[in-house]
């Protein structure tokens, strides 16, 4: 891919992002500046999903065009972005996500072999314990994956419209979905660290831990409704299924004896941590007790899905 005359669009999809958006445009003003000067023709695009803080003015302030959008889910604001452009390049960012100088460089070189290309994020300073450990575990070494976080995300235009671009109707894991589709049409999806945004917005209290893993579960759970396959992450849907059995087998056991207690008990710890020590030595054996009580609220925040499903619209 000859990157002279190229032309990219940046697309980001808001929705009260007054915090974190202004990092998001400055950092992205430095990455831009690096391609501008090879030649490269890029635009920038806010899509708003009908922001009830200064989100729209911050993007206006930056020289930001906005699309408003009110009541879009993001998946939604994102094939929306990628419409009103003209553009052989796209890149997803997220509003709360902070790019590396470099980001749109590495982007480019990647799609010169891959089809899409991106990179899980890296934890931002002064984030806690949750985040921190959290991103850790996602962290991968360079090459190909089934997907990739849709917050720092390039493809090429042909490749978005060659399967339809996002699924509209998921609020959640629609990264999940299209990486699926993506590799099923032939495309490579190719995980570059070098493209690693810190994620400002990353859930840092245990509480939006489970709020966030139950919301992108309940997606999981429509995509696999809609004919999307068990594979790649889809398949701990299948352990959802198992946490959530478990508190029958606790009551039962309580009631049992306190042996048969303690053995519903363990039963419904091992995988959480059976999980977390397959990633070692990704993961410190420090951090390892934080990780299985993170999988363990991971685990039980899905089987959630299986019992309160439902699709919520805004973003």
């Amino acid at each position: 891919m000859r990157h002279e005359g190229l032309r990219v669009a940046v697309i980001v999809p808001t929705y009260n992002a007054q915090v974190h958006l202004p990092a998001c445009l400055e950092g992205l003003r430095v990455a831009l500046d690096e391609v501008k000067a090879a030649a490269v023709k890029v635009e920038v695009l806010v899509v708003d999903g009908g922001s009830k803080d200064r989100t729209v003015s911050i993007a206006r302030e930056h020289g930001v065009p906005v699309v408003k959008a009110p009541g879009t889910n993001i998946a939604q604001a994102r094939n929306l972005g990628a419409g009103a452009v003209e553009a052989d390049v796209l890149v997803f960012l997220d509003a709360d996500c902070r790019p590396p100088r470099d980001l749109v460089s590495f982007a480019l070189e990647g799609l010169e072999e891959h089809g899409a290309v991106g990179a899980f994020y890296e934890p931002a300073p002064g984030q806690g314990w949750v985040a921190r450990t959290w991103l850790a575990f996602e962290a991968k070494p360079p090459g190909q994956v089934p997907w990739i976080p849709a917050g720092t995300f390039a493809l090429r235009m042909d490749a978005f419209e060659a399967v339809g671009g996002f699924k509209a109707s998921l609020e959640a894991s629609e990264d999940v979905d299209l990486g699926r589709r993506l590799r099923g049409a032939g495309y490579s999806v190719y995980h570059e660290p070098r493209m690693a945004c810190e994620h400002l917005g990353q859930a840092d209290t245990l509480g939006a831990f489970f709020r966030t893993e139950a919301r992108r579960a309940r997606s999981l759970v429509a995509s696999v409704q809609e004919g999307g396959g068990l594979d790649g992450e889809a398949i701990t849907l299948l352990l959802a299924v198992y946490h959530l059995l478990w508190p029958i087998a606790l009551v039962l056991g309580a009631f049992t004896g306190p042996s048969w207690f303690l053995a519903a008990l363990a039963a419904g710890l091992a995988p959480s941590l059976a999980w977390a020590l397959t990633a070692l030595p990704r993961v410190t054996v420090e951090r390892l007790p934080a990780l299985w009580i993170l999988l363990f609220v991971y685990n039980m925040a899905r089987a959630t899905a299986l019992v309160r499903y439902r699709q919520i619209t805004p973003f």
